[in-house]
């Protein structure tokens, strides 16, 4: 169980660690979500601006591009990136992990004493079967001699 718990905690730490370099990667991916959004309303102004009117014949059968189903879905993304942080702040993942390795650290004390006990359980329960064999031997010798006494 000590070797369990020591790979626990070795684990643990392991996750606090990946646990910064998450969070950097976070708020490296929303900044870049926020400028690629920046981009996208630049792009989007510019093309208002070189608006043609009608597109050529050949693209006609085509789904013209539109840059405002972009823009939405940059805006959906960045959306979900802010509540993705929100939630990971909310939640307080810093202060989350040290009590989860108490509470690991708990339980894993706690296996190590029921072990302990249900071993000792076990050895209790093996001795009363032994002297229970034993004195069940010596009556039935006790038994078996006063009958072949008798039978004398």
């Amino acid at each position: 169980m000590d070797r369990l718990v020591g790979e626990n905690k070795v684990a643990l730490d392991e996750v606090m660690a990946q646990d910064q370099q998450i969070i950097r990667v976070v708020n490296e991916l929303r900044q870049t979500i926020e400028g690629t959004n920046a981009l996208l309303l630049a792009a989007g102004t510019l093309a208002d601006k070189f608006d043609t009117g009608e597109p050529p014949a050949e693209a006609k059968d085509a789904k013209p591009f539109d840059i405002q189903e972009y823009r939405e879905t940059i805006v959906e993304v960045t959306r979900m990136v802010e509540s993705t942080n929100q939630l990971v702040a909310s939640v307080g993942i810093e202060d989350l992990l040290p009590q989860l390795v108490k509470a690991i650290d708990e339980v894993g004390g706690e296996g190590q004493e029921l072990v302990d006990h249900g071993f000792r359980q076990g050895v209790f329960f093996m001795l009363i079967v032994i002297c229970a064999y034993v004195v069940g031997r010596l009556i039935y010798n006790f038994l078996n001699q006063r009958l072949i006494e008798s039978r004398q």
